[in-house]
């Protein structure tokens, strides 16, 4: 009976420490840096709060990153990424200020010269991968064959 007690008490314990293990997370949104944010974070919010050159080429490079090497278990880019890239790769003269700003290593990275084509791509690559984006993806892509 003690013997018995003993089993179900080291039972337990083993499901607690093995539940309590990290796991790996669903999406990749960039590299962490040391305060737990993700350069995704980083790089959204300053492109938004500076709207620089600098910070657009910053923002390209990490979806670029996100979408072209996806981590996380689903091995597939975080929701509404492509949608994002692509919709930023339409934004007027995109390409031209890329182009003009952004580094050798960026440039390297990113050897697309089409971004118009590039953003139409990767917003279908969101349809397909969340089908259920389509209601809200497809008017975009719409609208951006009308320009």
């Amino acid at each position: 009976m003690r013997e018995l007690k003993l089993l179900a008490v080291c039972v337990v314990a083993m499901m607690f420490v093995t539940s309590c293990t990290t796991t790996k997370k669903l999406y990749y949104w960039g590299k962490q840096s040391s305060d737990d944010t993700y350069r995704y974070d980083a790089a959204a919010y300053n492109y938004y709060d500076k709207q620089s050159p600098e910070a657009i080429c910053e923002l390209i490079m990490t979806y670029e990153e996100m979408v072209t090497n996806p981590g996380g278990s689903r091995q597939v880019p975080p929701p509404g990424v492509c949608a994002e890239y692509g919709y930023l790769l339409l934004t007027p003269d995109i390409d031209q200020i890329f182009a003009s700003t952004a580094t050798a290593r960026q440039q390297r990275a990113l050897s697309r010269t089409d971004f118009y084509q590039y953003g139409i791509e990767l917003m279908q690559r969101e349809i397909e991968l969340y089908p259920e984006s389509a209601q809200f993806i497809k008017p975009l892509i719409n609208r951006a064959k009308e320009r």
